[in-house]
């Protein structure tokens, strides 16, 4: 936080030496941290085992209950993993409170527990809601353990056998889709109008694009990724800054004095007229443009998929 704030006061005129070790990136490593702490603390007991062996079970059958789910329930509050990431936070905390042999309460501990949903619930009602039930289920399975022991004896072995299973199920997983990189119907139709251009295909697509390059097959002009790459070597900012320029306007680039007002990307590219848009093509060998479907431009339209829309530079009208 302290060099965002740094890089917000000076701007363009932040040291490199702030910037350059990527601290932006540090925040990455918390979720895959704060999954070893959660799982750390729970392991020390058997309730916590039984809830991480749930956790690893839910991980194995989570992609199968699309099936039987509404589709934009799994896709909110399934698919990604969030429900069980914030149960086993809540479930750790009330862990820390009791220990493998105590019974009672530690008040810091709840304080804790109680202060982590106040400070979530403003920004991720459903996180609050899982923190919750994560710690209210830790409860009461302890409970429960505690009139039956003999579920704290079949968890090791049983643990042991679903973790192998399950990592070996991610592998099998990971490996298909290096091999076949799952795409969405206009990804997969982007791909199948630029395999058959005759030269090497190079589309410009929004700024806020993403992996639309890894999923066509196709190599795109600049995406969301592109402005990081200054992080990794600061001689690349010259160029970036002249290609975001060149293809999404002033608002996109560090330009001396006021940018005007409104300006966007999207009233820059409608500004642009036929030769503008041939001109940028020859410059950068760009021969596709994708635009969303309400963005109309005075090329040769050649594909209409979703809500987005396909043109061919080189194809002027």
């Amino acid at each position: 936080y302290g060099t965002m704030l740094v890089h917000s006061i000076l701007q363009e005129h932040t040291p490199f030496i702030i910037i350059g070790w990527m601290p932006y990136r540090l925040i990455n490593h918390c979720p895959a941290l704060l999954c070893a702490l959660m799982i750390g603390i729970l392991s020390r007991t058997p309730t916590g085992r039984l809830l991480v062996l749930g956790a690893v079970l839910w991980g194995i059958l989570h992609p199968w209950l699309g099936n039987g789910v509404p589709g934009t329930v799994y896709t909110r509050y399934l698919a990604g993993g969030e429900a069980v990431v914030f149960g086993l936070w809540g479930a750790a905390l009330l862990g820390l409170a009791y220990g493998k042999n105590a019974v009672k309460q530690h008040r810091q501990v709840l304080m804790l527990f109680t202060l982590g949903i106040l400070l979530i619930a403003p920004f991720h009602q459903f996180g609050a809601c899982c923190l919750l039930l994560g710690g209210l289920g830790y409860l009461q399975l302890f409970k429960i353990i505690q009139h039956k022991p003999t579920l704290s004896f079949i968890q090791q072995p049983a643990q042991v056998l679903l973790c192998i299973f399950a990592l070996s199920l991610v592998l099998y997983q990971q490996v298909q889709h290096r091999q076949h990189l799952p795409q969405f119907d206009m990804e997969k139709a982007i791909a199948g109008v630029v395999d058959a251009v005759p030269v090497t295909p190079l589309i410009l697509a929004p700024p806020d694009s993403f992996m639309l390059q890894a999923r066509t097959g196709a190599g795109v002009f600049i995406d969301a990724a592109t402005a990081s790459f200054v992080s990794y070597d600061k001689a690349l900012g010259p160029g970036i800054n002249r290609m975001l320029g060149d293809a999404f306007g002033p608002a996109y680039t560090i330009v001396p004095g006021n940018v005007e007002a409104g300006a966007t990307w999207q009233s820059y590219w409608a500004k642009q007229k036929p030769e503008d848009w041939a001109a940028l093509g020859a410059m950068y060998g760009i021969t596709h443009v994708l635009a969303p479907e309400n963005l109309d431009l005075p090329l040769e339209q050649v594909l209409v998929a979703g809500d987005m829309q396909l043109y061919a530079l080189r194809q002027v009208n």
